[in-house]
């Protein structure tokens, strides 16, 4: 009776601690970085099992946000989401294994059936690889009716990697019919997008007149653009200011400026 009335005792001391000891820690909490805060908040979370806040825990962890870069441990989040099917970290993780890199082998195999398994369910990133697993015959036999039909898909989402394929097979005729009228409306959605190859061949579609009408202010908007990004040639921009007037280079330089402050939303001057 006695041991049972200390343990009693016990147990209502910490209770009484832990109680005292509450809004301190609350307030402890409260002091903390946002970022920090959103860290533990989605810590517990994934280590409860919930889904979502693995793969988000992931990015805190690969990013730095709230908590030291931690790559192993971004990893181990990616890989748990994705078992558990999590459409965005299984594109994240066949991505890896494309290349090969952050502990994963080169394996097309595994990227084709996790960008498959992602693109399913509705990810556009996803349904992008897959696109690109047949078009390139990675994993899978080569296609390109099938390679279209996804790079479509995630188009339709806005994703302008896929807009830029959807292009470029347009205009190519690669899966379907040629159609240059489609081609050079995908093209332009992926350039206002930010997609830097796209920006550089509507640019150069401008110069030559290809589909649509010559125009050599807006080449040199979106050639400059794609530029500043890495992509395109570099001796492109010179040899087209060789054919403009001092007033359309400052036209034009001016148009690439309000898009890149504005984020234009639209193909007007």
């Amino acid at each position: 009776m006695r041991i049972q009335t200390q343990k009693r005792i016990a147990i209502a001391a910490f209770v009484l601690l832990i109680a005292s000891l509450l809004p301190l820690m609350v307030m402890h909490y409260t002091r903390l970085d946002p970022e920090v805060r959103r860290f533990l908040d989605m810590k517990g979370l994934a280590q409860r099992g919930d889904l979502k806040p693995k793969y988000d825990l992931a990015v805190f962890y690969g990013s730095g946000k709230g908590t030291p870069t931690n790559d192993a441990a971004a990893m181990m989040w990616i890989r748990s989401a994705a078992k558990q099917g999590e459409p965005r970290a299984q594109a994240v993780l066949a991505a890896f294994y494309v290349n090969g890199g952050k502990g994963s082998r080169q394996d097309d195999i595994e990227a084709e059936s996790l960008f498959r398994r992602s693109a399913e369910q509705g990810w556009a990133e996803g349904q992008h690889g897959l696109g690109c697993c047949y078009l390139d015959g990675r994993g899978i036999k080569q296609g390109d009716k099938l390679a279209l039909e996804w790079f479509s898909k995630a188009a339709a989402q806005g994703y302008a990697d896929s807009q830029y394929h959807v292009s470029y097979m347009l205009l190519n005729g690669r899966g379907t019919e040629k159609d240059e009228v489609n081609g050079i409306a995908w093209l332009a959605k992926a350039a206002v997008s930010g997609q830097a190859d796209a920006q550089f061949a509507f640019g150069t579609a401008y110069v030559t007149g290809t589909t649509v009408q010559q125009d050599y202010v807006q080449a040199y908007k979106w050639m400059s653009l794609a530029l500043e990004q890495g992509k395109g040639d570099k001796t492109a921009l010179p040899a087209l200011r060789e054919k403009m007037t001092p007033e359309q280079i400052t036209e034009a330089e001016r148009l690439a400026r309000d898009f890149k402050t504005l984020g234009s939303l639209t193909l007007s001057k």
